[in-house]
């Protein structure tokens, strides 16, 4: 009788086990589902026009990029609160005021290539770093004009910023160009991703959330590892579509790199490359010993933001007043201004404003 009991009772548990999955499952197909509303051709519907009173999303405030390899670029002329911020782009697509065509004989024109850390996500116009560095630049050097333009837009990787430089912002003959570096520079932004068959019996959703938990050794986190990276998100290399393969990775990553360099010699321009996240590890670690060995000056902002929360005794930057909050790592508005004062005490130091 005792062994009748333990027999119902692990049945009992082995089906409740297995319905848990099945709901499981099935909530993780609904899900991929809605995530699929929200692939690239939805995102990039052209009928989308920002509100006007209401915030706007990434997907009001973008367009297809004439280059394939930028893929995406934010449109003129936008006047919308976007991440709780006001934001405006001017007439080139870029965040800020119209800016003149070149600089002068006694300008000098610094170009900031990056994603939404520079973009200035979450900050005003005017809090973001580069604008914050233009001024105090203006204020150091009053003898010349400085001019920095911001071509950073939320989701680019390193491969699509280049591109980017190439395409729209050595036409304003920079003397100098500042790369950032984040931790998901060999990835594309998850919309640009293949849509996924949610009926599919050949794969396990379930299966595929556990091991992106665990860090499994299945076949996509062995790819990852290869790039230098830990861990994934949605939208990652196995579902980029292929004609963006050659966007991500290591590989595609370094080789934008060595064009850099390249571009810098034929058009006779300094790099700097920084990274602002207080953490270097992984790719971010790697990608600065890269970009040393290519010979541009690296600058690890982080750093400062270390120093502030020792100062302070605050134990993480996510929710202190660096950061905008518990769960969002892009820097506040303090933030941003630490990280230009760093900067500008950088390119002093390095005599990189000549």
């Amino acid at each position: 009788m005792r062994g009748k009991q333990y027999l119902i009772n692990a049945l009992l548990a082995l089906g409740s086990l297995v319905l848990t999955a099945l709901v499981l499952e099935t909530g993780l197909r609904i899900h991929a589902h809605l995530e699929n509303r929200g692939i690239l051709d939805k995102t990039l519907d052209p009928g989308l026009e920002p509100p006007d009173d209401a915030p706007a999303r990434l997907g009001h405030m973008i367009r297809l990029a004439a280059n394939p390899r930028i893929i995406y670029e934010l449109k003129p002329g936008l006047a919308v609160t976007y991440e709780g911020a006001k934001v405006t782009t001017n007439a080139q697509g870029f965040r800020g005021t119209d800016l003149p065509p070149a600089a002068e004989e006694t300008g000098f024109q610094i170009v900031g290539i990056g994603d939404s850390f520079m973009f200035g996500q979450g900050v005003a116009n005017d809090q973001n770093y580069l604008t914050v560095l233009e001024k105090r630049l203006n204020a150091v050097f009053p003898a010349r004009t400085t001019q920095v333009v911001n071509t950073a837009v939320p989701g680019y990787n390193t491969v699509m910023e280049i591109e980017t430089l190439k395409g729209k912002g050595l036409r304003y003959r920079p003397n100098l160009v500042i790369l950032e570096i984040v931790g998901n520079d060999l990835e594309l932004p998850n919309f640009i991703r293949q849509k996924v068959s949610v009926l599919a019996l050949d794969r396990s959703f379930l299966g595929d959330f556990i091991d992106r938990r665990l860090g499994r050794q299945g076949p996509l986190i062995r790819e990852l590892e290869h790039f230098g990276l830990t861990s994934t998100q949605e939208g990652s290399l196995a579902t980029v579509p292929p004609e963006y393969a050659d966007l991500v990775g290591w590989d595609a990553f370094a080789a934008a790199m060595r064009e850099l360099r390249h571009l810098s010699k034929v058009h006779h321009f300094q790099v700097v490359v920084i990274l602002l996240a207080p953490k270097k590890d992984g790719f971010k670690r790697r990608a600065l010993q890269f970009s040393e060995q290519l010979g541009f000056p690296v600058l690890w902002v982080g750093e400062a933001f270390l120093k502030y929360l020792e100062e302070h005794r605050i134990a993480s930057y996510f929710g202190s007043p660096l950061a905008l909050g518990r769960n969002d790592g892009h820097p506040s508005a303090l933030g941003h201004r630490i990280a230009a004062e760093v900067l500008l005490d950088f390119l002093l130091r390095e005599e990189l404003l000549r």
